[in-house]
């Protein structure tokens, strides 16, 4: 291992992802610093007590052991949710739909239908308000990029996200006594 304190960006990696933030490829330097000595950071980060992921999409984050979703988390996750199972009833391919589009606020199903309204109200979201504030936070965490109040597209980290809905999806089959190959 090189050096620990001559890592480049060091700081601000470490404020950056202390603060909840994913880095992916269009964070630029801070993502390539990372990238180019991974293991030196992982090292480092985790004498600190903090475990860095490296997601297979380029992406990283820190896991934050013991710490229970957030309410801004919950959120995001049901909205993510929502939209793939909007966007799943009429896309051929979900992920393109998802990764290469700019969505708008007045196009976003999360408050059209009365079981969507339901839903969102479960997570404290009633209005169009309580989705800019969602796409707010999935900027802020860096897996959204907005373009003013109103739209967004997302970013590599909405990976993480999709995993976590395929968790609950498979905890809660697991629970049920629904294994996987009883779907």
């Amino acid at each position: 291992m090189s050096d620990k304190y001559e890592l480049p960006h060091l700081s601000e990696i470490f404020q950056v992802l202390q603060a909840g933030k994913h880095i992916s490829f269009q964070d630029g330097t801070i993502f390539f610093a990372l990238q180019d000595k991974l293991d030196d950071f992982i090292a480092i980060f985790s004498a600190l007590g903090f475990e860095l992921v490296s997601h297979p999409k380029d992406f990283y984050y820190f896991r934050m052991k013991g710490k229970t979703n957030t309410d801004s988390t919950k959120q995001i996750a049901l909205f993510i949710f929502l939209l793939i199972e909007h966007l799943d009833r009429r896309e051929n391919d979900l992920e393109s739909a998802l990764m290469d589009n700019r969505f708008h606020l007045n196009t976003l199903p999360h408050l059209k239908t009365e079981r969507y309204r339901e839903l969102m109200r479960e997570v404290k979201i009633t209005d169009e308000e309580g989705l800019v504030s969602v796409i707010a936070n999935m900027q802020r965490y860096g897996i959204a990029i907005t373009y003013g109040r109103s739209s967004f597209e997302f970013r590599s980290p909405v990976y993480r996200f999709f995993d976590l809905c395929a968790e609950e999806i498979t905890a809660r089959h697991d629970k049920a006594g629904m294994g996987a190959d009883n779907d």
